[in-house]
């Protein structure tokens, strides 16, 4: 990182004295941190120059990854498969493939989904609180063409199968003594031999394979004793108010991008800083604290305008086209890696530099050379989103009966029988603490930098 800053100095500019000015190097979470470690490396330099002081890390939108993480982790879990209105089961029934619950392996797909799901709930809320009903008439008119898969199974994780006679493997026979909790995974009738037992000592009652499978069924149960507090909850209601929570601030954030609106992007980082608290991201605690601080005054007029109003890019302009600059990044870094690989691995200085301009505004330029000079039309790959209007009908016609917009004590989805009623921070004063002992360090580098 020492040598990627030392390059950067030829770009940093200079007031009307010749006095150097400090430059926003936009950076994800990690990126920033190594800004940081680079920092502390000079930290006895002589002068800005070399203490590299003159760059000040901007955090960027890609922390939205970890929103969709933190998400999926929640609300996306496989035993609520059967379960209907829950993520799990609208993936499989709307046919929304290659969804997993690791957000980074799919981002593009678990983003999608998640706008379906929210879109379709609230369409049932505003049927529910308006007393509307979706026209029979207007769903046949949509639905000409019958489809006679009504559910599409997809293929979903395999169930692995422990077996069901003893931890021999072997056939029933000969004297068995079963196994009464119900979750053991060594399955379920179990040897008497196997187990070390004569007949005389099986149990009469309530049998267990080992102290652990027994240990394991007494904590279940315990976990099971309701409240009185629990008989009132309807878990599947507060499920569904989470999941369009969190769907609705998704989609605003990614319309602010879109739009490149900076205060509402700032705005949202001040909500985040609650998430990345509860959901324990220190890194990206941090580094919004910071971008929140430098914005409220902590550094210049200039940087200020540039932290708010230069977040994204438009690269093939229009309205509503923008990205985060360090997605950006990321398609950079993909193409070039796509595109070095045809040299062979002969990655001499001069092949390093040609690829590298074959990216970005490079490759655009160059399309247009071939397409207004040359007049040979480049065929570009075209990808829009599925229409999803037929499948959010579909959904909702599907879910109106199950009544999960509407309060109805002691409901709960299978999965989420631990799912608890969030309303703001646990610890405050604990939140607030930690900010404070931020700003405080943030002010004592600032200060010891100078």
């Amino acid at each position: 990182m020492i040598e990627i800053l030392e390059s950067y100095k030829e770009y940093i500019p200079k007031n009307d004295d010749g006095d150097p000015l400090s430059l926003l190097v936009y950076c994800d979470g990690f990126s920033c941190e190594r800004v940081e470690g680079a920092q502390r490396a000079r930290i006895n330099g002589a002068d800005r120059w070399t203490r590299l002081d003159l760059f000040e890390p901007a955090i960027q939108e890609w922390h939205r990854c970890f929103l969709h993480q933190d998400t999926y982790d929640e609300l996306f879990k496989f035993e609520s498969h059967r379960e209907k209105g829950t993520l799990y089961n609208l993936k499989q029934v709307y046919d929304h493939r290659g969804v997993t619950k690791n957000v980074m392996d799919c981002f593009d797909k678990a983003e999608a989904l998640l706008e379906f799901v929210t879109e379709g709930y609230i369409i049932l809320y505003a049927m529910e609180l308006s007393g509307m009903t979706l026209s029979k008439r207007i769903v046949d008119k949509l639905y000409e063409k019958v489809n006679t898969k009504e559910v599409i199974n997809v293929a979903i994780e395999p169930v692995i199968d422990g077996g069901e006679y003893c931890i021999c493997q072997l056939d029933a026979g000969g004297p068995m003594v079963y196994c009464n909790n119900q979750y053991c995974q060594r399955g379920s009738w179990f040897h008497l031999e196997c187990l070390g037992m004569e007949e005389d000592d099986a149990p009469e009652d309530e049998s267990f394979c080992s102290e652990e499978s027994r240990m394991e069924h007494e904590l279940r149960l315990s976990c099971r004793k309701k409240t009185t507090a629990d008989r009132f909850k309807d878990s599947k209601h507060e499920y569904v108010k989470r999941l369009i929570r969190r769907g609705l601030n998704d989609i605003a954030r990614h319309d602010a991008v879109k739009e490149n609106d900076g205060p509402r992007m700032i705005r949202y980082w001040k909500f985040d800083l609650f998430e990345f608290y509860e959901k324990n991201h220190p890194k990206y605690l941090i580094y919004g604290l910071r971008l929140i601080a430098n914005i409220a005054g902590a550094t210049s007029e200039r940087l200020k305008h540039a932290l708010i109003w230069e977040r994204t890019v438009n690269l093939k302009g229009g309205k509503i086209k923008n990205i985060p600059k360090d997605l950006h990044c990321e398609h950079l870094n993909r193409e070039y890696t796509e595109s070095s690989r045809n040299a062979g691995g002969q990655l001499t200085t001069d092949t390093i530099n040609r690829h590298s301009q074959m990216l970005g505004v490079g490759k655009a330029i160059y399309h247009l050379f071939d397409e207004n000079v040359i007049c040979r039309p480049f065929n570009n790959r075209k990808t829009g989103k599925i229409n999803r209007k037929k499948d959010i009908l579909r959904m909702v016609q599907t879910l109106k009966s199950q009544n999960l917009v509407r309060y109805q004590s002691g409901r709960v989805f299978k999965g989420f029988e631990d799912l608890k009623v969030v309303s703001g921070v646990k610890f405050p004063q604990k939140f607030k603490e930690r900010l404070m002992k931020h700003v405080d360090n943030m002010a004592k580098l600032r200060e010891l930098k100078s």
